[in-house]
């Protein structure tokens, strides 16, 4: 597996490329690449030197990083490089360039859901990438994997194919895969897509049918909690699960408290 994974050395991305390595050194065969942008607007000669300086500055802290992650995850091989570019349309271009697997970024804030949800870099990269991203909050430490959730609804799955790394993640680590839904009360019964059945027939999974309790967040929180779950995972249709569960709460303030790594699948 090949992931990018782009870092501006606040403790949030730091974090995160901690998060990536120490999964990809336990996957295998896997390479990570660091990317720092540099953008400064102006370019008259006093910003041109400053960006010299940025730019120094920064491959010296990258060389620290890959280093310290180094020691971390002594299986994994690791390169790094900086681009002066806006990081919103560089990350997007670098990733859709077809050389990586998945992007890896920290979410600022309360979590990866808000940093999704409220126009951030995260957010322009989901809904411009054409490969997974995991959005992992600052708080979280890696701690292995051996439990993963993916959320599904009513909307059939097109291509079964954008469930490949969820599946390829869970053979490599031996995790549990926990299909949940989440309903509201006197809602309709749901019936999964059958498809996904066999797409993941050489998995260890179970569906489990959630009933809303006050909100969609705490009914996440709640229930990864008690089942130990890592890394929550969903598919981006066009009208994504995302948008569909703000209609359904109460206030955004509340939607923004997942507690746990987000692995967003674009549907190819």
């Amino acid at each position: 597996m090949k992931v990018l994974c782009p870092v501006d050395f606040s403790e949030v991305s730091i974090n995160a490329a901690k998060w990536i390595v120490q999964l990809l050194n336990n996957i295998g065969q896997s390479e990570l690449h660091l990317t720092h942008f540099v953008y400064i607007t102006r370019r008259a000669s006093m910003f041109s030197s400053i960006e010299e300086l940025i730019i120094g500055r920064a491959e010296k802290d990258l060389n620290l990083l890959v280093s310290e992650l180094e020691s971390l995850a002594p299986n994994v091989s690791i390169t790094n490089s900086i681009f002066s570019a806006h990081p919103k349309e560089a990350i997007v271009a670098q990733g859709n360039k077809g050389q990586y697997d998945l992007i890896v970024t920290g979410s600022t804030g309360l979590t990866a859901l808000k940093n999704i949800t409220m126009g951030s870099v995260t957010e322009f990269v989901m809904n411009h990438s054409k490969i997974p991203i995991i959005a992992i909050p600052g708080n979280v430490e890696y701690s292995g994997l051996s439990k993963i959730a993916l959320s599904v609804d009513d909307e059939i799955i097109e291509r079964l194919s954008s469930l490949a790394l969820i599946r390829d993640i869970c053979v490599t680590t031996d995790a549990m895969l926990y299909l949940i839904h989440i309903t509201e009360e006197n809602e309709s019964p749901f019936e999964y897509d059958p498809g996904i059945d066999l797409f993941f027939r050489d998995l260890k999974f179970k569906y489990d049918r959630l009933e809303m309790i006050k909100s969609v967040p705490i009914t996440i929180n709640k229930y990864c909690h008690k089942n130990g779950i890592e890394l929550l995972s969903m598919v981006h249709h066009k009208r994504n699960w995302i948008q569909r569960i703000i209609q359904k709460s109460i206030t955004k303030s509340e939607l923004f408290n997942l507690e746990l790594p987000l692995l967003v699948l674009p549907e190819l």
